[in-house]
């Protein structure tokens, strides 16, 4: 006895739905992928370099605005100057990555201290800048 079906084959719909799931994720992806860039609450004019920041996830940032007494920011904090090092030794033990945002025309010693404060509490630092376009 020979069994046939009275349907039609119709493939097209069913290549189509795993298309469809792959330009999904890839949609998603690329979403995503996008905000995992270390950001500020306070506005930064960046200097310029050529190299990438690599990502950074739940790193402690430290701002430096510039002035005659330059103002900073520990995760979006105002701090003063003398109470960074308390801040940093209160951190999150588990992150132990700083990320020091330094406006361009913040005075460079005061930026080298934050650094040398940072790395003697054994943090590991990286500086935040804008690449070239």
């Amino acid at each position: 006895m020979k069994l046939e079906s009275t349907l039609r084959p119709n493939s097209g719909l069913l290549f189509a739905a795993p298309m469809l799931d792959m330009v999904l994720l890839l949609l998603v992806f690329f979403v995503l992928s996008s905000n995992f860039v270390v950001k500020s609450g306070v506005p930064v004019d960046l200097p310029v370099s050529s190299s990438i920041l690599p990502p950074a996830n739940g790193s402690h940032v430290i701002t430096v605005l510039p002035g005659a007494s330059p103002r900073l920011f520990f995760n979006e904090r105002e701090i003063a100057f003398a109470d960074l090092e308390a801040a940093l030794d209160e951190a999150t033990p588990e992150h132990r990555h700083v990320v020091i945002m330094a406006d361009r025309t913040a005075a460079f010693g005061v930026v080298m201290k934050i650094s040398e404060l940072v790395t003697s509490r054994g943090f590991e630092l990286a500086y935040a800048t804008m690449q070239y376009r």
